[in-house]
């Protein structure tokens, strides 16, 4: 994602950002790069649409899915001021949006300099922040229907595939005969997001 949106990063950059295999706890800008996210929906409130989120690494909870994670680096001076990028999370109206957070300023000179401007799919300006939300990847709100297949006809299950898949995702049912059916794998460029039902 970070060579996406400008970032040059060598094989040896990237394993100096990332550090070395740190312990599951506590957590640390850098266990992004080798643990990922995990969030569990621990109640719906059908009526009200209320839910709570427990995001599993780091002990915290949450009303939505939107979620941000300072990156341990690269450091990059502009201005002022030093900054780093963020990973983010956001439900937005066409899924849940995926990317990175970066201060506008540098996005500003960067922009014109991509290899791939093509892969950012949405920009939005956080004005009264100076920084601008770089989405990569977009899951269609769909994802929790997954859980429901059984219940929709083949036409029904080919379509909702039909639409991760104009996305750019790749969808794999995670299971066998033997241990069952446990979630769906989905996959792109940048991500890849597991889904289970409890």
């Amino acid at each position: 994602m970070l060579q996406a949106i400008g970032f040059s990063l060598s094989a040896e950059d990237y394993r100096m950002l990332a550090g070395d295999v740190p312990p599951i706890q506590p957590w640390s800008p850098t266990h992004i790069f080798h643990y990922g996210l995990t969030a569990v929906v621990v109640s719906y409130d059908h009526g009200t649409g209320t839910q709570v989120i427990h995001w599993t690494y780091s002990g915290g909870y949450s009303t939505t899915f939107e979620h941000g994670e300072r990156l341990g680096g690269p450091t990059v001076g502009l201005a002022h001021a030093e900054w780093q990028p963020e990973f983010f999370i956001k439900p937005a109206g066409d899924g849940y949006r995926f990317g990175i957070r970066v201060v506008d300023g540098w996005w500003k000179q960067t922009k014109p300099k991509l290899i791939d401007p093509a892969a950012i799919l949405h920009e939005e300006l956080e004005w009264n922040f100076g920084r601008v939300k770089l989405t990569l990847g977009v899951l269609p709100s769909e994802l929790t229907r997954q859980f429901f297949l059984s219940a929709y006809p083949q036409k029904e299950q080919d379509a909702l595939k039909a639409k991760f898949s104009s996305h750019h995702w790749e969808t794999d049912r995670l299971g066998n005969a033997e241990i069952g059916y446990f979630g769906e794998e989905y996959k792109n460029k940048y991500m890849r997001v597991w889904a289970q039902v409890l």
